[in-house]
């Protein structure tokens, strides 16, 4: 016992002397810097730009505002605090697979982790600051990577603060999955020098991993990288003996194979839900990589690849510097030969849309250059190994405490100063007519150009490290006001407003909502798509894009809008509605009151009130019928007839379509005793549209990007639309614009059967004494079950599986919900929701990891040796196969599209 704690005892002291060691003081000084440097330098440009916490202007815009912010934020939160499931949401399209949008959006990165730091409803602000947390880890990480090179402790600070200040976070930062890539790369490269020098795989194993885990999408653009790296530096840099190369290239190759496995548990089901998403492209490898060939830059994208240079001026210059110096000294090229190659695949990459786009696969959705990450991490970390080897080793005089932090306030004070300076510049060059045309792409090759000849004239002497750091601070200030200032992306769908409004909504809304109470944004008046992740309810709108192909056509045929790969909850009838569960009504304009009931007014922070309506009407979540199956119609009134015939057994028509009684542009009729609503929906494009007036009035139809819109269709508004509710009266409805009557269709709904209808149902239907939801599944009791099936409104997906009374079932579709056989009497229903592949990414990544600790004990007991002529003839088969890959690789995506490029080239010119 005394020696157990003598030993415990020598550990603490042993740890306790590291961490207070000088080493240990000096790391924790440098931390601490690159901490100031990030935090000043952004907060400079959210202070000029009005950002918060110095403004009410947000850093939000973009995909952040459809996506980041309300998947990637609040949805995590509601993850981290075990309110969500991470891989199925019940928030959007009734109950659906994610795990596909989950992976692509790096929803789960442990960076994400600095949610904690907040509380839900100050997420919406909390953005501004960890979008600093996040850069402060990417330079962390990066500072860590460039320890392994004989260099001055301020040349890591400023490797490290340049990595954190590249394209990765002041560009890409409005898809924040670029970013948690750029965190995890240098952490990677590690393991990656671990394996080389033979030091152990599991660092590499456990960040890879991790990489392929958070999203899949960068993971195989790191992994591109990686293959192009060990390739370069194998057969073009490295002089070691070529047995030991072998045994290099087996210990990567297992390794990656071993994370691909032990990855498998995510990527598995993410890559299937991937692939089955209508966002996939279609057609083989050969069609894709035949098109990509084709590939050319729109003006757009090439604006936006300008703006990806942005801070790459110092890595530049010293590596142009470097080189030339290295040239001079004989046998030094070769040193570096492997380097070069890289920096000159990784520029033909950016030049050449045809390489670029096989960089991602085919498909880059208007964000060119995601893999610029990489290109910031391969010049940083080449001009760090190129001042190692050529800098001034003369000695010099440490530089004391006040020296250092002399030098600390000089570099803050020019990075305050910079920003505010070239704010007034940016402020007036967005003023002039060029701005339209040259954009901000312009001014970051000016500024880049600039930067980049000071960094020569200081780095001509390799004597001048404080006034680079200097110089830096400066530069880092004027690129991220540039980056952050709120004039770009910011407008209609991306405004940033929406979010704001939904995240007051979600803070001052006092209704509270039950599970499978779903809700429904009528007019678009709040966050337009991802609004029930902000809120925290659930309703069918979602901006996941990585969606089941068939829920689109199923919404669309009940009279749903859909939008690209949306969702959208406006449209529908009042019938669709109280069937799905949609019970509240979030609405800008007062709605009709024999449907619906105000329940609050809202306010959303901009001095309106919304409108929160509940619906007058409702039905059981479980419904009996004697329907097994049931497929949508083409027609919205006949797919809205069948399936209420369907629930409610009658042979009655629920909809009359009176499509035939429009007369020109003129629909005219006497509504009698009974309430009627009236729906409408044309099949008339968007070259064609058409206005409404109803008695008079104009009808409003819902749009994303101004509430008083009066043309249909719209993206967000191409489904049904409710022109009223009347009794005795006389309807009138003119429609203006040069359609063809027949494109558009009218049609009553009979409001008083559906409530006799909903009346008899909850009369009849039997006993729900149980309906819990779980976090994937339901659980449900039902007593005096008459009927063969029960009706749910969840989205079907072949991942449900259902016991009823313990016993297996299979579930069918009544258009694209829930029918579930039952047995007559009392019932007992589980449904448990498994997406594809996720059970054999289980199995294989368990059995991958026992399969490792297994290895790793015997070989640490002894039980087993390695055969080391064993290894001997798999390095050698290992080490000839990746010589074949690689040979390919380059060939197939470098040196055909060149060639592919130059032959286009030629052509134009000859012509």
């Amino acid at each position: 016992m005394i020696d157990r704690e003598k030993e415990y005892y020598m550990k603490t002291d042993k740890i306790k002397n590291k961490l207070t060691s000088p080493a240990s003081r000096r790391t924790l000084w440098d931390l601490g810097i690159i901490l100031l440097i990030v935090t000043i330098a952004v907060l400079t440009a959210y202070s000029v730009n009005g950002i918060y916490p110095f403004g009410s202007q947000s850093i939000a815009r973009g995909d952040m505002v459809q996506q980041t912010i309300p998947a990637g934020m609040y949805y995590v939160w509601d993850v981290l605090h075990g309110k969500a499931n991470p891989f199925f949401t019940w928030n959007s399209g009734l109950g659906m697979n994610i795990s596909g949008a989950v992976s692509l959006g790096a929803l789960f990165s442990p960076l994400n982790l600095f949610l904690y730091f907040s509380t839900r409803s100050y997420l919406y602000q909390f953005v501004n600051i960890l979008m600093i947390l996040k850069m402060i880890a990417i330079a962390y990480a990066m500072y860590f990577y460039l320890r392994k090179y004989d260099t001055e402790r301020i040349a890591y600070v400023i490797g490290s603060v340049l990595y954190a200040f590249g394209a990765a976070s002041l560009v890409h930062f409005q898809i924040m999955l670029v970013m948690d890539a750029a965190f995890l790369l240098p952490l990677i490269m590690i393991g990656i020098d671990r394996i080389f020098e033979d030091r152990g795989s599991l660092f590499f194993i456990v960040f890879f991993t991790m990489a392929m885990m958070v999203n899949v999408y960068t993971g195989c653009i790191t992994l591109i990288y990686l293959l192009l790296s060990a390739g370069a530096r194998t057969f073009l840099e490295d002089d070691r003996d070529k047995a030991i190369k072998k045994k290099w290239i087996l210990r990567l190759g297992v390794s990656v194979v071993v994370s691909l496995l032990l990855s498998a548990v995510i990527v598995l089901p993410a890559l299937r839900s991937i692939m089955e998403a209508p966002r996939s492209g279609d057609g083989n490898f050969l069609n894709t990589y035949m098109t990509a060939l084709q590939a050319q830059w729109s003006d757009y994208e090439w604006s936006m690849v300008e703006r990806m240079c942005v801070n790459m001026a110092l890595p530049v210059a010293a590596i142009i510097g470097f080189v030339i110096l290295a040239a001079r000294s004989s046998g030094y090229v070769k040193k570096y030969r492997g380097h070069i190659f890289v920096v000159i695949a990784l520029l033909l990459s950016v030049i050449i849309p045809s390489v670029e786009l096989l960089w991602h696969g085919g498909s880059r959705a208007s964000w060119p250059v995601r893999f610029i990450y990489v290109i910031s991490f391969v010049l940083i970390d080449f001009a760090m190994l190129l001042y190692q080897d050529h800098r001034d080793r003369e000695s010099k005089p440490s530089k004391t405490s006040t020296d250092r932090w002399l030098s600390v306030v000089i570099s803050l004070v020019v990075c305050i100063a910079a920003g505010r300076i070239f704010y007034k510049i940016y402020e007036a060059y967005c003023g002039q007519a060029a701005y339209a045309t040259l954009g901000d792409g312009f001014l970051c090759l000016l500024v880049e150009a600039v930067f980049a000849g000071i960094y020569v004239f200081l780095l001509k002497s390799h004597r001048n490290r404080l006034a680079v750091l200097v110089v830096l601070c400066a530069q880092l200030a004027v690129t991220s006001v540039v980056s952050f200032a709120p004039n770009k992306e910011n407008s209609t769908v991306f405004s940033s407003g929406y979010l704001e409004q939904a995240n007051n909504v979600a803070k001052n809304m006092e209704t509270e909502t039950e599970a499978f109470e779903r809700i429904k944004n009528t007019d678009y008046k709040i966050d337009h798509i991802h609004y029930p992740l902000v809120l925290g309810k659930q309703a069918i709108s979602n901006y996941w894009h990585v969606i089941s192909p068939n829920l689109q056509p199923n919404f669309s045929a009940l009279g749903y809008s859909i939008n690209w790969t949306q969702l959208l909850d406006a449209g529908g009838t009042i019938f669709s509605d109280t069937l799905l569960h949609i019970q509240y009504d979030l609405s800008y304009r007062e709605l009709p009151g024999s449907m619906y009931r105000l329940c609050e007014n809202i306010d959303n922070g901009n001095g309106e009130q919304i409108g929160l309506y509940q619906n007058n009407l409702e039905l059981p979540f479980a419904i009996q019928t004697d329907t097994q199956e049931l497929a949508a119609s083409g027609e919205k009134f006949d797919t809205q007839n069948a399936l209420y015939q369907a629930i409610t057994g009658s042979s009655d028509t629920l909809i009359r379509d009176v499509s035939a009684d429009i007369n020109g542009s003129v629909y005219s009729t006497q509504v009698g005793a009974g309430r009627k609503v009236l729906y409408f929906y044309g099949t008339n494009s968007t070259e064609q549209p058409v206005s409404i007036l109803v008695n008079g009035e104009q009808i409003y139809i819902p749009n994303s990007d101004t509430s008083e819109n009066i043309s249909y269709p719209k993206d967000f508004g191409n489904g049904l639309i409710c022109l009223g509710s009347f009794e005795n009266e006389t309807v009138e409805v003119q429609f203006s614009g040069d359609v063809d009557a027949s494109l558009l269709h009218l049609g009553w709904l009979d409001y008083d059967m559906l409530k006799s209808a909903a009346e008899s149902i909850q009369k009849d239907n039997g006993d729900i004494t149980l309906l819990k939801q779980k976090h994937a599944g339901v659980r449900l009791k039902m007593e005096n079950v008459t009927k063969d099936y029960v009706f749910l409104p969840i989205s079907y997906d072949k991942g449900w599986s259902c016991k009823v009374n313990g016993k297996k079932v299979a579930i069918r579709s009544i258009d694209g919900m829930m029918s579930v056989p039952v047995e007559k009497g009392s019932d007992s229903i589980v449904l448990k929701y498994s997406p594809s592949g996720r059970k054999a990414g289980i199995a294989i990544s368990l059995i991958t990891l026992l399969v490792c600790l297994a290895g790793a004990y015997l070989l640490k007991k002894g039980k087993i040796t390695q055969n080391q002529k064993g290894i001997v003839i798999l390095s050698s088969v290992a080490y000839e196969i990746f010589g074949i890959v690689y040979a390919v690789f380059v060939a197939v995506l470098f040196a055909v599209p060149v060639l592919y490029y130059l032959k286009g080239i030629l052509i134009s010119t000859q012509q």
